[in-house]
């Protein structure tokens, strides 16, 4: 290309927009022929000659399938063993946009057996066969704990000493009580109340006692509560009941255990 030695120059340009996503700018040192109004630069400097040259300027990369790309892909690929001690290797065998990664990881070291644990014992001086060695591992039987209560003064049987271990069952059950109620002349409104139950002197109940009430069967609608030791042999219990209409009653039988 034939160059122009530096001096003073007019650049005409043009822009055009074919519609495929670019705008194009055509620069020429001659005027063109069109009568729409052009830009027109002063440029001092080497500039080719001869025929005009076009300039491509990207107004939407979206648009243009060129600059617009697809969207890459990665799979994995051959995977092979390489020398030991040899450091690991990742090589692309596909493209830019759908890459396949081919991997080549060093083969592992073979390791060595180690002693056994009789070795090691002769390598530390014992002498015996291995058979010899395998006896000392076995420890003396130890003493049983009866045995070993006998040593500590227990003068008792072993079965007495394991009826020793027994201990005392939590609660005790003293027997059953039913708790009642009945709307005789009036009716008795829902809601919470204590009714008051005696019990037998037999089960020795006092203040002080530790009393659980658990009811044996019970209608729909109806709980028990907390319970209390009103006084000798008799029990506070707490009801819930719905409406109790003239006439009606119910009873709910419970069992009783005392806490040890």
């Amino acid at each position: 290309m034939k160059e122009t030695t530096p001096r003073l120059q007019r650049i005409y340009l043009r822009f055009s927009y074919p519609g495929d996503g670019n705008v194009k700018l055509h620069a020429s040192l001659t005027p063109p022929d069109y009568d729409e109004p052009l830009l027109v630069l002063l440029s001092r400097g080497v500039m080719p000659s001869g025929q005009p040259f076009s300039v491509l300027m990207v107004s939407d990369p979206s648009q243009n399938d060129a600059l617009r790309g697809k969207a890459a892909t990665v799979r994995v690929g051959a995977v092979a063993a390489g020398p030991v001690g040899s450091a690991p290797k990742v090589a692309n065998s596909g493209t830019d946009t759908a890459a396949t990664l081919d991997f080549t990881l060093p083969a592992p070291r073979d390791g060595q057996n180690g002693l056994s644990a009789y070795e090691v014992a002769r390598a530390a001086g014992y002498g015996g066969t291995a058979t010899q060695w395998l006896t000392t591992l076995v420890g003396a039987d130890g003493k049983s704990a009866y045995q070993l209560a006998r040593e500590a003064g227990y003068g008792g049987t072993l079965t007495q000493w394991l009826a020793s271990l027994v201990g005392p069952p939590a609660t005790t059950l003293l027997g059953t009580v039913t708790l009642t109620e009945a709307a005789a002349l009036v009716a008795i409104s829902a809601g919470t109340r204590r009714l008051i139950v005696a019990t037998p002197e037999t089960w020795g109940v006092k203040p002080g006692d530790d009393i659980a009430v658990s009811p044996i069967s019970i209608p729909a609608g109806y709980a028990t509560h907390d319970v209390a030791v009103a006084g000798p042999n008799s029990l506070s219990v707490g009801v819930t009941a719905p409406l109790l209409a003239i006439g009606a009653k119910y009873s709910i039988q419970c069992r009783v255990r005392r806490f040890n």
